[in-house]
């Protein structure tokens, strides 16, 4: 995504000059409760290292994080991620859920569609560890 200019200007007062400076911030997005937001949580949304962004053949994973609030309980029935399968192609996907919950979800993504990961889990899943923060429960690699 292209960075966010942002300039604050101090209104100049009578004598004085104008002091105004500018800088460029990507908007990433916190999930809300309950819901899934795709991308690092800090610089660059999706890059190879959240600092440059990537180049033509180069790997780019993409953090897929949750937001369970106070409840703590991993539970949603399915979501798809669509992508141009034209420009990318899925590397991998690796998982980040705690080890009581991927007992039954061992591999609940596929990538069975080109130009479409699908992700549906079962039960539910409650954790202490997931109350009130932003967890990544896993990665997807493009190249």
């Amino acid at each position: 995504g292209a960075p966010v200019t942002l300039t604050a200007s101090a209104a100049s007062g009578a004598g004085s000059a104008a002091v105004s400076a500018t800088t460029q911030v990507y908007a990433n997005l916190e999930p809300a409760v309950g819901d899934i937001d795709l991308g690092n949580r800090f610089g660059l949304p999706f890059s190879s290292d959240a600092i440059a962004a990537p180049s033509v053949g180069q790997r780019v994973a993409v953090p897929m994080r949750i937001n369970l609030g106070s409840s703590g309980v991993f539970t949603f029935t399915s979501f798809n991620l669509k992508y141009p399968a034209a420009w990318l192609r899925v590397h991998s996907i690796a998982y980040n859920l705690p080890s009581a919950y991927t007992a039954g979800n061992a591999n609940w993504c596929n990538n069975n569609t080109a130009g479409e990961v699908s992700c549906a889990a079962s039960a539910g899943y409650a954790a202490t560890l997931l109350k009130n923060q932003v967890y990544t429960i896993g990665t997807i690699s493009f190249v």
